[in-house]
C-alpha cells in the first residue's frame, strides 16, 4: 500500500491509525516473527525520559527476579556470538537492502549516555528494543523535536536497539529530517523523499540502517536488531495496510483524494 499525505488529517486522526498500527505491528511480532523468549508490548510513557527503559525489567518482576545492568548475567549491548535463535536472520548473512548504511566514529562512543513498542526477554523482561511512530506532536516545534531526539537518544546510550518510522516532512526545525538529528555523521534527504526509516543497530560502534520514503511510495518492511548480530523484519507494508482498513471512510477519501 502506498504511503498516505497524513498532514491532510489531524493529529486526531493519525493518533487513531496510529493507535491501530501499533497494535498491528505487536501482534504479528507476537505470534509469529519474535523468536523463543521475546515478546512486543505496547506502552506509553509521560515526561522526558523513561524510567522503565532505565530499569529495563518490568515492574510485574518481584526484587529478587530482576537483575542490574551491571550484573554477570546481563551486558547491556552485549553481542551473542551464537547462531541467531528461529525466526531471526544474521547482519553477517543477510544485511537489510536499505539505501544508506553507515557506523558512527570511534569518538562518538565516549558520548555520555522513550505510546511506543517495546521488545522485551524473559526471563527478566528487560527491554532489548524499541519502535516508535513518530506522531504530529513529536515534530511540533524546535522544543517537541528536541525532546523526542532526547529521549531516542537515552534509548539508544541504553543499550536499545530502535526503529524510527517518520512519515511526517521535514520542517525548518529539521531539515534533512530526524535521522540528521539522531545521528552525528552528516546526512540530507534525497530531494524526492523526504520522510524516513531508519532502524539503529547499537554496539560498541552505533550503526543506522536507513531508508528515505515519500508520499505515494509503497510502504517498505524493516530490521529491528534484538541482539548486535542478527534481527527480525518488521511488517510495516502490511500492518499499515491492516490498520488502514479501520481509518473512517470520510478521512480515507480525504487522504486519498489527489
Amino acid at each position: 500500500m502506498q504511503i498516505h499525505d497524513w498532514t491532510r488529517v489531524t493529529a486526531g486522526t493519525f493518533h487513531d491509525f496510529h493507535s491501530s498500527w501499533i497494535t498491528h505491528i505487536k501482534e504479528a511480532l507476537n505470534l509469529s516473527l519474535l523468536p523463543p523468549g521475546f515478546y512486543a508490548m505496547a506502552e506509553q510513557h509521560a515526561g522526558h525520559t523513561v524510567p522503565d527503559i532505565l530499569t529495563l525489567t518490568s515492574p510485574e518482576w518481584t526484587d529478587h527476579d530482576q537483575v542490574e545492568s551491571s550484573g554477570e548475567d546481563y551486558v547491556l549491548g552485549g553481542r551473542s556470538d551464537d547462531n541467531p535463535p528461529q525466526g531471526a536472520v544474521a547482519l553477517a548473512d543477510a544485511p537489510p537492502q536499505v539505501t544508506v548504511r553507515s557506523v558512527v566514529s570511534e569518538s562518538t562512543v565516549y558520548r555520555e549516555k522513550r505510546r511506543t513498542i517495546s521488545i522485551r526477554q524473559e526471563p527478566h523482561n528487560r527491554v532489548v528494543a524499541m519502535i516508535e511512530i513518530i506522531s504530529p506532536g513529536s515534530k511540533d516545534g524546535s522544543r517537541a523535536i528536541h525532546e523526542f531526539v532526547a529521549k531516542s537518544i537515552e534509548v539508544m546510550d541504553s543499550g536499545i536497539h530502535l526503529l524510527v518510522v517518520d512519515l511526517f516532512p521535514t520542517s525548518a526545525c529539521n531539515p534533512e529530517g530526524i535521522h540528521a538529528l539522531l545521528w552525528d555523521d552528516p546526512f540530507s534527504l534525497p530531494a524526492d523523499r523526504r520522510l524516513t526509516l531508519a532502524s539503529y543497530r547499537i554496539d560498541v560502534l552505533n550503526e543506522a540502517f536507513v531508508e528515505p520514503i515519500a508520499v505515494g511510495q509503497e510502504m517498505r518492511d524493516m530490521p529491528i536488531f534484538l541482539d548486535p548480530a542478527w534481527y527480525v523484519n518488521v511488517p510495516l507494508a502490511s500492518t499499515y495496510e491492516s490498520a488502514w482498513r479501520g481509518v473512517p471512510k470520510p478521512f480515507q477519501r480525504m487522504l486519498e483524494a489527489t
